[in-house]
């Protein structure tokens, strides 16, 4: 009995140190599995609902798009008049009255970083309520309309930027009927971050250019394009001079004297681009001593600024950093941290159509420009630059430029580069207790191997000590005999 003790203890002993040596007690994964996002290219995922973003069609999902003419109207199948009349018939005339109610009409619009807008219709009047997340449960709010109308709008707000957000209406008319959109979806803007310190140095024959790609992930490759009369807005307005993932290109195709204007576009991934850094530069010729003429002076003729022009102020643009919207200091300060990307925006309805803005961060000696670019549903303009890598204040200036690319205005401010206090946080403190916990467990695996080993050796010292036993009891019987 003895015996089976000591090897259940040894065993035990053993089993408890493979557990101190094994490296997964410190870090245990979680049992959790990611959900997949389902994605459809041109095929259908039989969730019950009509998803045309995601490439569903009536030929290639028929149980879920189109018309079933099940004398239901089923906006879900998106379903309405003009696709299903016998599922979803007028109301006048010969016809039978409308039976279902249906939502129709639905468009997610004016998407800027933090906002967009939900519009849809009702066949008849209703109450809906908006069901609102970044995922299909719809954690971040629901919106409840106070009166029944056909025509519905909310106005979403506090969004991220680059941002996924689920949505769901529910709809319910004076007669209890329902009936509801399903999941849907909309993405608010994405700016893929410019180049950085783009400037353009003139030589005697040539012109050189150089800048620092983004260091976004979604990085791919830079545009380069020339103008003799502007900055180019686009990246197809102007000759194209570069395209490629190099940071210098040098413009031989030049002349003496006159002005050339770059733009340089960083495009992403996913195929879009950068609102554009630009520079400058004219090629002097070589210097001569000129006869002494007395210059003549023109009459300085100040630019005519529009009263909507005139009224703009830094209060009118947002300011953005790592996802964060940032508070204007002062009415002309932005504080932002070492290295980081900073997006200004301005709502598109409080510039006028022809306008060009352009954005001017001092550095130095150096001055480095970023356009501004509208964005596709002409909600905001925005540009995005990166932050320095010193601790100081640098001017800020928005210049603004009419239609004929004269300057008209400038708004003044500061861009005040800080850095953040490294954080005690969560990782410091890991790697402290995971390096106390090993030294703990390898004493431990120390202290376990001795007694192992102690324990062996009191084993052999009883099986020694029973054998010389059962030899002297042996002995003894001899002797008796």
């Amino acid at each position: 009995m003895a015996k089976i003790f000591k090897i259940l203890l040894i065993s035990a002993l053993l089993v408890f140190t493979s557990f101190v040596v094994c490296p997964s007690v410190l870090a245990q994964s979680d049992s959790g599995q990611a959900t997949p996002t389902l994605q459809v290219t041109g095929e259908c995922n039989n969730n019950g609902i009509c998803e045309s973003n995601l490439g569903e069609t009536s030929n290639i999902c028929p149980n879920e798009c189109g018309c079933n003419n099940n004398n239901i109207c089923e906006s879900q199948r998106g379903e309405d008049r003009s696709n299903c009349f016998n599922d979803c018939p007028p109301s006048s005339g010969v016809n039978p009255p409308e039976l279902g109610l249906y939502i129709k009409n639905l468009e997610v619009g004016k998407i800027t970083f933090d906002s967009a807008e939900i519009f849809w219709k009702t066949n008849r009047e209703a109450i809906c309520n908006v069901y609102v997340g970044k995922t299909a449960e719809y954690e971040k709010e629901t919106i409840s309309e106070t009166e029944v109308s056909t025509n519905h709008l909310v106005k979403l707000i506090d969004l991220s930027f680059s941002t996924t957000y689920h949505f769901n209406i529910i709809c319910k008319d004076l007669n209890d009927l329902t009936t509801q959109t399903g999941d849907r979806y909309f993405t608010t803007l994405f700016v893929i971050s410019n180049v950085n310190n783009f400037i353009a140095v003139a030589g005697q024959q040539e012109i050189f250019l150089r800048w620092e790609n983004s260091s976004d992930p979604d990085f791919q490759l830079v545009r380069i394009v020339r103008s003799e009369t502007f900055y180019p807005p686009s990246i197809d307005d102007g000759d194209i001079l570069y395209e490629g993932t190099e940071e210098f290109f040098t413009d031989n195709n030049v002349e003496i004297l006159k002005t050339y204007y770059y733009s340089i576009f960083a495009k992403s991934k996913n195929g879009s681009w950068s609102s554009g850094a630009v520079a400058f530069a004219i090629i002097q010729p070589t210097p001569v001593i000129p006869l002494v003429v007395p210059p003549v002076v023109p009459p300085v003729t100040p630019p005519v600024i529009p009263p909507e022009i005139a009224k703009l102020s830094l209060k009118d643009f947002d300011f953005y950093s790592e996802g964060v919207k940032l508070l204007l200091v002062d009415d002309k300060t932005i504080n932002v941290g070492l290295n980081e990307n900073l997006i200004i925006s301005i709502a598109y309805e409080k510039v006028s159509s022809g306008y060009k803005l352009i954005a001017e961060l001092a550095i130095d000696k150096n001055t480095f420009s970023y356009l501004f670019a509208v964005s596709q549903e002409n909600t905001v303009y925005s540009t995005s630059l990166i932050s320095p890598e010193l601790v100081q204040k640098y001017p800020l200036t928005i210049k603004i430029y009419n239609e004929k690319n004269n300057f008209v205005y400038e708004l003044e401010g500061e861009l005040s580069v800080f850095k953040k206090p490294e954080p005690f946080g969560k990782n410091i403190y890991l790697i402290w207790l995971i390096t106390h916990i090993n030294i703990f467990l390898f004493i431990l695996l120390l202290i376990l191997l001795l007694l192992l080993f102690l324990l062996l050796v009191l084993l052999l010292l009883d099986d020694r000590k029973e054998k010389d036993e059962n030899n002297r009891k042996k002995k003894n019987l001899k002797i008796g005999k």
